[in-house]
């Protein structure tokens, strides 16, 4: 049963009380992990391969290990490996009934503890079940990973300033469809990969002004014209992948690389050491530019959402009566 709040009409001293009231979808998230505790268990330990094993390699030959502190290879029983780190996740997900049944806000460090427990056992898990019989270079996936990220990096920074200023802005991967398109367009034609990573944020930023010009020039509504935007840019750049890039690929769709820039000492590091500060020169870019937007966005004034804004209209003052 609720109850009305009561309000103070006088100056006496407030108290904040936070209710202790358990939300009804606090079953959701250990229901969550047992279930894909049990599928792991059964999917990728009790149906596993018996008999084989999963090797990771972790360091090679020539990295900083003194006294091979980080092993070059771990190899682990397949089927009883799978089995071992199914039944650590699902020992997380008693952690969290039990936490969720014991307090109705339970407190957020033991609760991402559990979660952390949880994702990484089951996800070493499933590894372990698909690399049976293989070897998994550790360094190597974790440093395709990180290069993958990048445009996903990028783009969703780009959504998060475009929401700070007002604008809605979905044709993102529309616009990193049109910088890629720019980049391969003009660093073939060019033959300088140089000059083709600095067309892309040019050819981008076309689709950003079209982008503002429909939706803060014409007011359109910013989910069409997002939307139409990526439309727009899937159908021009297929258009012409499929005629000319295809028809003169060495005129105008040469494979090209980045050239990997790799920091001596730091990327002999066992396992995060290649991952860190042996990628290309957008590796590096992203982690700068993560960190100036972290600062700028929630340590400066600039940055920083504090109250209304100076263009926020404010209610007038009632005048004394004559």
């Amino acid at each position: 049963m609720s109850t009305a709040p009561v309000v103070v009409k006088d100056d006496s001293a407030v108290q904040k009380t936070l209710d202790d009231i358990r939300p009804h979808s606090w079953w959701h998230l250990p229901v969550t992990t047992t279930v894909m505790g049990l599928i792991a268990l059964v999917v990728f330990g009790l149906r596993g391969i018996p008999g084989v094993e999963s090797t990771y390699v972790l360091a090679r030959e020539g990295d900083l290990n003194p006294l091979g502190i980080v092993p070059e290879r771990i190899a682990v029983p397949a089927m009883g490996g799978a089995i071992a780190l199914s039944i650590l996740a699902l020992l997380a997900s008693v952690g969290l009934w039990v936490l969720h049944a014991r307090s109705a806000r339970p407190r957020g460090g033991a609760r991402l503890a559990l979660i952390a427990v949880f994702a990484v056992a089951w996800i070493l898990a499933f590894m372990t079940w698909v690399i049976s019989q293989r070897t998994l270079d550790v360094t190597t996936l974790l440093q395709g990973t990180i290069v993958l990220a990048v445009p996903l990096a990028f783009g969703a920074l780009s959504g998060v300033l475009s929401e700070r200023s007002g604008v809605i802005n979905i044709a993102i991967e529309g616009q990193l469809l049109f910088g890629a398109f720019g980049a391969t367009l003009v660093g073939s034609m060019t033959g300088n990969v140089w000059i083709g990573l600095a067309a892309a944020p040019v050819m981008a930023l076309i689709m950003g002004a079209m982008l503002a010009l429909f939706a803060v020039g014409y007011q359109v509504q910013q989910i069409i014209v997002g939307v139409v935007l990526n439309v727009f840019a899937i159908g021009i750049t297929s258009f012409f992948f499929g005629t000319v890039m295809r028809d003169n690929p060495a005129m105008f769709n040469a494979p090209m690389r980045l050239p990997t820039l790799r920091i001596p000492l730091l990327a002999d590091i066992p396992v995060l050491g290649r991952v860190l500060f042996e990628q290309n020169i957008l590796v590096y870019l992203m982690w700068i530019v993560v960190a100036v937007l972290t600062i700028a966005l929630f340590r400066t004034r600039w940055g920083c959402v504090c109250g209304p804004s100076a263009s926020t209209p404010r209610p007038p003052t009632p005048s004394a009566s004559p």
